[in-house]
C-alpha cells in the first residue's frame, strides 16, 4: 500500500503543480502582483492602488497583508523572466513544496515514514478540482502568503522541537513576513515552546530562547529597516501606524455570518476527506485511551508528542477562533490555514494509533485488531480520496479556460487604445492592471478610462454568479465578453 500511496500522491501533486502554473488571475493574487511588478521595475514595494486616489503608486500599501517573504522572490523573477507568469508562480509553489517538507519532517519525527508520507498526503484532503475564483480549495500557485506562512510556520516548529532554536525562530519569523495575521500564531508558537521544552523538570534555557527570538525579529528588522530607508524618517512612522491602523481594523467591524463562515469550512474539504479525519480522530481517542503502554514513538531533544501537538494546534486553533469570532473578513480563505496547519497532524496520527495498538497487543487483542482495522480503513480512504484528487486535477480546465479569457479580456483593452482602467469603489480589475501594464485611472496624472471592464468575481460577490455577462445591460458597445470578463464602451 505504501508505494501506491507515493505514486497516487505523487500523481496529484503534478497535477496540481501543472494546473497551478497556467491558473487565471485571482484578484487579491493580481493586487499583489501590482507590488511585485513595480518592485521588478524599480519603483519600489509599492501597488497601483485605486484606494489612494491622486497617488501614483502607494509605498508600503497597507492593504497588501502578503508580505516580502513571497512578494520580494517573485519581483526577482519577474525582473529575470520579463513577467512571464507561469515562471512566477513557480515561487508559491516552491513555498508550497516547503509545506509539504515540513509537513513530511514533522509527520517522520512522530511516527516514522508512513506518518511523514500520510501527513504530506493529507492535504489533498481539501477540494482541488473547483472553479475557485476566491480561494477557497487547494490552489497553491497563488501568490497569496497563507499556504507560504503555513509552510515556514510547520517548518520552525520542527526545527525547534528538533533543537535548532534559531532556524526556528527565523522561520517563523519568515512566516510573519509571508502573512501579516501570523503574527499571533508565532508568539504562540514560541512561547509554548519555550515553556513546554523545560517544564516541569528544567529551568529556562535563555540561551536557546534568545536565540529563537533572534531568528524570529530578524526578518521583520531586515524589512522595516527596508522601509525607513525607502521612506527615510518622515514617512516611516506614518507608514507602520497605517498598516497597524489597517490591522487594527480588521478586528473592530461587525462579525457577521458565523454558521455561513463554518460552512465554508466544512465545504473546503470533500466527503471522502471528512470521513479520513474522523477516522482519524477515532483512532486518537483510542490511542489516547492506551497512551501509557507506549515505548516506541521516536522522541529527541526538547521534542515530545505533547509539544509538537501543541505547537501546532495552538497557532491552528487561534487563528481559526481569530477569523470566527473576530475578523470582519468573512472568506474562507481566512480559514484555510486551520486545515493546512491541521491535517498534516491528522495525518501523522494514523500510524500512531497503530503504534499505541501495537504496544498493548499483548494485553488487549480486540482493541489491537480493532484500532489496526480503522487505521487500515482509514489509509485506503486517503488512498482513494488521492486518487480521485489526481484525475481531478489533470482533467480540470477551469484555470486554464479562466487565464485564457482574461488574457483575451486584456488583448481587447489594449486595442480600445484606453489610457488608463476603471474604478468603481474597490473594483479596480487588478488582473487587468497586471496583463495590461496600465494603471487605474485615479492615479495621479492619469486620463480618464475610456472602457468599462467587469470582470467574474465582481459578478460573483455582486450579483451571486461567476459570469462577468450579467452586466452585459450595463454596457454601451461590446468589445469582449466572456464568462471571465466583459470589456465595453460606455453606454
Amino acid at each position: 500500500m505504501y508505494i501506491a500511496l507515493v505514486v497516487a500522491g505523487v500523481l496529484a501533486y503534478a497535477g496540481v503543480v501543472c494546473q497551478q502554473l497556467d491558473y487565471g488571475l485571482e484578484y487579491d493574487e493580481a493586487y499583489n502582483l501590482t507590488v511585485v511588478r513595480n518592485l521588478a521595475e524599480g519603483h519600489g514595494y509599492a501597488s497601483n492602488s485605486a484606494m489612494f486616489p491622486g497617488v501614483d503608486l502607494k509605498s508600503f500599501d497597507p492593504f497588501v497583508s502578503t508580505g516580502p517573504a513571497l512578494l520580494v522572490p517573485a519581483a526577482v523573477v519577474w525582473r529575470v523572466t520579463g513577467g512571464t507568469l507561469w515562471a512566477i508562480r513557480l515561487v508559491p509553489l516552491v513555498a508550497f513544496a516547503i509545506y509539504l517538507l515540513a509537513a513530511w519532517l514533522l509527520g517522520k519525527r512522530l511516527t516514522g515514514r508512513t506518518g511523514g508520507l500520510l501527513a504530506v498526503l493529507s492535504p489533498l484532503a481539501l477540494a482541488t478540482a473547483v472553479p475557485d475564483l476566491t480561494t477557497l480549495s487547494l490552489v497553491p500557485g497563488r501568490v497569496v502568503g497563507e499556504v507560504a506562512a503555513c509552510g515556514l510556520s510547520l517548518l520552525g516548529v520542527w526545527a525547534l522541537v528538533a533543537g535548532r532554536p534559531f532556524s526556528g525562530g527565523l522561520a517563523v519569523g519568515l512566516a510573519v513576513q509571508a502573512k501579516a495575521n501570523f503574527l499571533m500564531a508565532a508568539a504562540l508558537v514560541l512561547a509554548i515552546w519555550v515553556v513546554g521544552s523545560t517544564w516541569p523538570t528544567q529551568p529556562v534555557n535563555w540561551r536557546a530562547t534568545c536565540r529563537a527570538a533572534l531568528g524570529a525579529v530578524l526578518p521583520t528588522a531586515v524589512f522595516e529597516l527596508y522601509r525607513l530607508t525607502q521612506l527615510g524618517p518622515e514617512g516611516y512612522l506614518p507608514s507602520v501606524a497605517e498598516f497597524a491602523a489597517f490591522l487594527r481594523a480588521q478586528s473592530r467591524g461587525p462579525v457577521t455570518n458565523r454558521a455561513q463562515r463554518l460552512e465554508s469550512l466544512v465545504h473546503a474539504i470533500p466527503v471522502w476527506g471528512w470521513l479520513f479525519v474522523l477516522g482519524a480522530l477515532v483512532l486518537a481517542v483510542v490511542s489516547r485511551a492506551t497512551r501509557g503502554a507506549v515505548q516506541n514513538v521516536p522522541r529527541s531533544g526538547t521534542g515530545s508528542l505533547l509539544l509538537t501537538h501543541l505547537l501546532v494546534l495552538a497557532p491552528a486553533f487561534a487563528l481559526l477562533g481569530s477569523w470566527l469570532l473576530v475578523s470582519v473578513q468573512s472568506s474562507v480563505r481566512q480559514g484555510l490555514p486551520f486545515l493546512l496547519l491541521l491535517l498534516p497532524l491528522v495525518g501523522a496520527s494514523v500510524p500512531l494509533a497503530a503504534r499505541h495498538a501495537h504496544a498493548r497487543a499483548a494485553t488487549d487483542a480486540g482493541t489491537h485488531r480493532g484500532v489496526l482495522g480503522v487505521a487500515a480503513a482509514t489509509t485506503a480512504v486517503l488512498g482513494v480520496g488521492v486518487a480521485v484528487s489526481a484525475f481531478g486535477v489533470w482533467t480540470d480546465d477551469f484555470g486554464q479556460q479562466l487565464a485564457a479569457e482574461q488574457r483575451s479580456a486584456a488583448s481587447a483593452i489594449v486595442s480600445s487604445r484606453t489610457r488608463s482602467l476603471p474604478v468603481s469603489g474597490w473594483w479596480q480589475a487588478p488582473e487587468m492592471q497586471v496583463l495590461t501594464g496600465l494603471r487605474p485611472e485615479v492615479a495621479r496624472d492619469a486620463s480618464p478610462a475610456t472602457v468599462r471592464v467587469f470582470t467574474s468575481v465582481q459578478a460573483l460577490l455582486d450579483a451571486g454568479r461567476a459570469d462577468a455577462r450579467v452586466y452585459q445591460a450595463k454596457c454601451g458597445d461590446v468589445l469582449y465578453a466572456s464568462t471571465a470578463a466583459v470589456v465595453c464602451r460606455e453606454p
